[in-house]
Protein backbone atom coordinates (compact mmCIF):
# COMPACT_ATOMS: atom_id res chain seq x y z
CA UNK A 1 0.00 0.00 0.00
CA UNK A 2 1.10 3.01 -1.21
CA UNK A 3 0.93 6.42 0.97
CA UNK A 4 0.86 9.13 -2.34
CA UNK A 5 -2.40 10.41 -2.97
CA UNK A 6 -3.21 10.78 -6.28
CA UNK A 7 -4.70 14.80 -6.74
CA UNK A 8 -6.75 13.69 -9.44
CA UNK A 9 -8.27 10.86 -7.89
CA UNK A 10 -9.44 13.08 -4.69
CA UNK A 11 -10.92 15.48 -7.03
CA UNK A 12 -13.03 13.10 -8.34
CA UNK A 13 -14.11 11.51 -5.53
CA UNK A 14 -14.74 15.10 -3.85
CA UNK A 15 -16.66 16.39 -7.44
CA UNK A 16 -18.59 13.29 -7.08
CA UNK A 17 -19.81 14.07 -3.75
CA UNK A 18 -20.76 18.08 -4.41
CA UNK A 19 -22.39 17.09 -7.71
CA UNK A 20 -25.47 15.87 -5.98
CA UNK A 21 -28.00 17.75 -6.87
CA UNK A 22 -29.99 19.32 -3.76
CA UNK A 23 -33.26 21.26 -3.25
CA UNK A 24 -32.73 24.81 -3.15
CA UNK A 25 -33.38 25.36 0.22
CA UNK A 26 -31.41 22.03 1.28
CA UNK A 27 -28.66 24.18 0.16
CA UNK A 28 -28.83 27.38 1.58
CA UNK A 29 -29.53 25.05 5.11
CA UNK A 30 -26.31 23.33 3.91
CA UNK A 31 -24.19 26.64 3.55
CA UNK A 32 -25.50 28.58 6.15
CA UNK A 33 -23.58 31.54 6.54
CA UNK A 34 -20.36 29.97 5.57
CA UNK A 35 -18.77 31.86 2.74
CA UNK A 36 -16.34 29.16 1.45
CA UNK A 37 -20.15 26.80 1.09
CA UNK A 38 -21.68 30.32 -0.62
CA UNK A 39 -18.88 30.95 -3.22
CA UNK A 40 -19.11 26.76 -3.99
CA UNK A 41 -22.81 27.15 -4.33
CA UNK A 42 -22.58 30.26 -6.65
CA UNK A 43 -20.29 28.82 -8.96
CA UNK A 44 -21.98 25.05 -8.89
CA UNK A 45 -25.33 26.61 -10.30
CA UNK A 46 -24.64 29.38 -11.59
CA UNK A 47 -26.15 31.86 -9.26
CA UNK A 48 -25.09 35.67 -9.46
CA UNK A 49 -21.95 37.38 -7.29
CA UNK A 50 -24.37 39.11 -5.57
CA UNK A 51 -26.45 36.28 -4.21
CA UNK A 52 -23.41 35.27 -1.69
CA UNK A 53 -23.84 39.28 -0.40
CA UNK A 54 -27.97 38.92 -0.34
CA UNK A 55 -27.06 35.43 2.14
CA UNK A 56 -25.09 37.26 4.37
CA UNK A 57 -28.13 39.76 4.87
CA UNK A 58 -27.63 41.82 1.66
CA UNK A 59 -25.37 44.18 3.27
CA UNK A 60 -21.57 44.33 1.45
CA UNK A 61 -20.65 45.71 5.08
CA UNK A 62 -21.31 41.95 6.35
CA UNK A 63 -18.20 40.76 4.53
CA UNK A 64 -14.37 40.76 5.19
CA UNK A 65 -12.37 42.48 2.90
CA UNK A 66 -10.99 39.08 1.48
CA UNK A 67 -14.29 38.09 1.13
CA UNK A 68 -15.66 41.33 -0.71
CA UNK A 69 -12.47 41.03 -2.72
CA UNK A 70 -13.48 37.30 -3.87
CA UNK A 71 -17.39 38.63 -5.03
CA UNK A 72 -15.74 41.26 -6.84
CA UNK A 73 -13.30 38.54 -8.66
CA UNK A 74 -16.26 36.86 -9.66
CA UNK A 75 -18.48 39.53 -10.62
CA UNK A 76 -15.75 40.13 -13.02
CA UNK A 77 -15.45 37.25 -14.24
CA UNK A 78 -18.89 36.10 -14.73
CA UNK A 79 -19.89 40.03 -16.53
CA UNK A 80 -23.28 41.89 -16.63
CA UNK A 81 -26.90 41.03 -15.05
CA UNK A 82 -27.84 39.67 -18.75
CA UNK A 83 -26.54 36.32 -18.27
CA UNK A 84 -28.47 33.42 -17.23
CA UNK A 85 -27.86 30.42 -14.83
CA UNK A 86 -26.87 28.25 -17.43
CA UNK A 87 -24.49 31.28 -18.81
CA UNK A 88 -23.16 32.09 -15.60
CA UNK A 89 -22.09 28.23 -14.94
CA UNK A 90 -20.37 28.28 -18.33
CA UNK A 91 -18.42 31.01 -17.55
CA UNK A 92 -17.33 29.44 -14.19
CA UNK A 93 -16.58 26.59 -16.22
CA UNK A 94 -14.60 27.75 -18.41
CA UNK A 95 -12.53 30.17 -16.10
CA UNK A 96 -11.60 26.96 -14.24
CA UNK A 97 -10.37 25.39 -17.76
CA UNK A 98 -13.31 22.80 -18.30
CA UNK A 99 -13.47 22.74 -22.07
CA UNK A 100 -15.05 20.48 -25.20
CA UNK A 101 -16.65 17.07 -23.50
CA UNK A 102 -15.70 17.84 -20.12
CA UNK A 103 -17.79 20.46 -20.39
CA UNK A 104 -20.93 18.83 -21.20
CA UNK A 105 -20.12 15.52 -18.89
CA UNK A 106 -20.30 18.02 -16.37
CA UNK A 107 -23.17 19.67 -18.09
CA UNK A 108 -24.91 16.55 -17.45
CA UNK A 109 -24.95 16.80 -13.67
CA UNK A 110 -25.09 20.33 -13.39
CA UNK A 111 -28.36 21.84 -11.53
CA UNK A 112 -28.76 24.38 -14.22
CA UNK A 113 -28.81 22.10 -16.73
CA UNK A 114 -31.15 19.89 -14.79
CA UNK A 115 -34.17 20.49 -16.98
CA UNK A 116 -32.69 20.14 -20.23
CA UNK A 117 -32.92 17.19 -22.78
CA UNK A 118 -30.74 17.51 -24.95
CA UNK A 119 -27.48 18.74 -22.68
CA UNK A 120 -25.01 18.79 -25.53
CA UNK A 121 -27.69 21.55 -27.88
CA UNK A 122 -28.16 23.52 -24.79
CA UNK A 123 -23.99 24.22 -24.01
CA UNK A 124 -23.94 24.57 -27.61
CA UNK A 125 -26.71 27.09 -27.63
CA UNK A 126 -25.27 28.75 -24.35
CA UNK A 127 -21.82 29.24 -25.60
CA UNK A 128 -22.81 30.78 -29.01
CA UNK A 129 -25.08 33.55 -26.82
CA UNK A 130 -21.49 34.02 -24.88
CA UNK A 131 -19.82 34.46 -28.11
CA UNK A 132 -22.27 37.11 -29.28
CA UNK A 133 -21.91 38.92 -26.02
CA UNK A 134 -18.06 38.74 -26.47
CA UNK A 135 -17.92 39.92 -29.64
CA UNK A 136 -20.77 42.93 -28.68
CA UNK A 137 -18.30 43.70 -25.70
CA UNK A 138 -20.80 42.96 -23.20
CA UNK A 139 -18.86 40.19 -22.14
CA UNK A 140 -14.89 39.60 -21.44
CA UNK A 141 -13.84 35.85 -20.05
CA UNK A 142 -10.99 36.31 -17.36
CA UNK A 143 -7.38 35.44 -18.79
CA UNK A 144 -7.47 31.56 -17.50
CA UNK A 145 -10.46 30.94 -19.96
CA UNK A 146 -9.44 33.01 -22.52
CA UNK A 147 -6.30 30.99 -22.85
Amino acid sequence: MSNVVQLADYRARVASVHRCPIAYADAIKWAAKDFDRLVWLCKDRGYRPGWIIEQFGGGAKRLSPMQAAIVAKLSAVVGPACLNHRMRWLIYKLADGVFDDALIEAARTAVPYADCKYIAHCVGNDLRKIEILIDDGDVALPLSAAM
